[in-house]
């Protein structure tokens, strides 16, 4: 693996664990095990005209998914990687990561939600930047937004300085090819047709758009372009907003 690996390969890999432990979070006996730890919710909000909601917090679930990851990979060391499963064994998924040009080393630091890294022939190092969406209006108030896909394309302070970075989309209503339509048509408005692109990363086609800014090193200008990734990851409140016929009668499991 040390001698073949691309970036394709790589994001082959690192998004296929990613896919599998947000595929685990969705099982109900280890949606249970994450739901009693006491700082998973938000506060209670109104929904859609559903009182006391609670939704999963942004930073509770990357953690959930830092551990899932990490029991797939633990797996994988003591029994092996079957044929059907890509090997996570040399990979990293942190949380909490500093920016490459960060200006501030302490409490002031701004990092990146999630990395995914695999140090072989070259460091390959994937920046997540997550959100969670509860209503439409949200890809363009926070997903869309300098607190969200514009961090890829500020200069003094750039998310990542790769070829490719990711936004994760969490989602409590819907399936997630209706959260995919939602943002690619928000892209292709903010951003405009050409900068938005599809990426085919193993079997799966991939909405991507494009970001660029200049840094200065050693006294000379250099232009970054990044390939942001976009995904989603369906998560579920309490009571669940996912499917109902009428939400107000849902129930919330016992945990």
């Amino acid at each position: 693996m040390t001698q073949t690996t691309t970036w394709p390969s790589f994001l082959e890999k690192a998004l296929w664990g990613l896919r599998r432990a947000s595929e685990h979070l969705g099982d109900p006996e280890v949606q249970a095990e994450f739901e009693a730890a006491d700082d998973w919710w938000r506060k209670p909000k109104t929904i859609g005209g559903v009182e006391n909601v609670l939704v999963p917090e942004e930073t509770a679930v990357s953690g959930a998914l830092k551990v899932l990851f990490s029991r797939i990979q633990s797996d994988q060391v003591i029994s092996g990687t079957p044929p059907d499963e890509d090997d996570l064994r040399q990979f990293h998924f942190s949380l909490e990561e500093r920016r490459p040009r960060d200006p501030a080393i302490g409490k002031k630091t701004k990092p990146t939600d999630i990395a995914i890294v695999l140090r072989a022939a070259e460091v390959f190092d994937l920046r997540i930047e997550a959100k969670t969406l509860i209503e439409y209006g949200d890809i363009r108030s926070e997903y869309l937004s300098g607190r969200g896909l514009l961090r890829f394309e500020d200069p003094g302070n750039p998310y990542t300085l790769e070829v490719y970075g990711g936004m994760l989309a969490y989602i409590v209503k819907e399936e997630a090819s209706v959260w995919e339509d939602r943002v690619r048509v928000d892209l292709l408005t903010q951003l405009g047709a050409e900068r938005i692109l599809q990426t085919t990363v193993g079997q799966r086609s991939m909405t991507t758009s494009t970001h660029r800014f200049d840094i200065v090193e050693k006294g000379k200008t250099r232009t970054v372009n990044v390939a942001v990734l976009h995904l989603v990851t369906a998560i579920e409140a309490r009571p669940s907003l996912r499917n109902p016929t009428d939400p107000r009668q849902s129930e919330p499991n016992d945990a």
